[in-house]
Order: structure tokens, then C-alpha cells, then sequence
């Protein structure tokens, strides 16, 4: 397994890990967090440290914030 299958299957069992989607990465990248698509290990691990940093001030868990910055780039929802 890779990519976001393995992703998937860690927050089946329970790890709070969040998933980074197409979404996601378009809302870092409107927020100008992030200005491309992360692809090497120094790109993941700084989204890594951003989750990090979201997740000590809000408070909230990984799947939760990977799942309101996805929700959060269409208007629709």
C-alpha cells in the first residue's frame, strides 16, 4: 500500500492522521501556505509541521483539519 491508500486505512484503524487531497493541498496553496504540489520528503514533512502547528492552536484532531480545509475549497459546501 501507498499514497493515500495507506492513509485511508490508518484513520480506518484509528490513527489520527490526516489525509492530504487534491482539496487539501488547493486550500494550503489559496491560503499561500504551501505553492506547489508537495512531492519530495522536505515538501511532506513541511505540511507535516503545518498540520502540527494547526492542530496545537485549534486543538482539534489531524482528520478533522484535513477535512475542513477540503470542505473549505468549494463554496457548495
Amino acid at each position: 500500500m501507498g499514497g493515500r491508500s495507506a492513509a485511508g486505512f490508518l484513520r480506518l484503524a484509528g490513527k489520527d492522521i490526516f489525509l492530504l487531497t487534491s482539496d487539501v493541498v488547493a486550500r494550503l496553496k489559496v491560503e499561500g501556505v504551501i505553492d506547489h504540489e508537495p512531492a519530495s520528503q522536505r515538501d511532506l514533512q513541511a505540511v507535516q509541521d503545518i498540520f502540527n502547528q494547526l492542530q496545537q492552536n485549534s486543538g482539534r484532531p489531524l482528520c478533522q483539519l484535513s477535512a475542513m480545509l477540503s470542505l473549505s475549497i468549494h463554496p457548495r459546501f
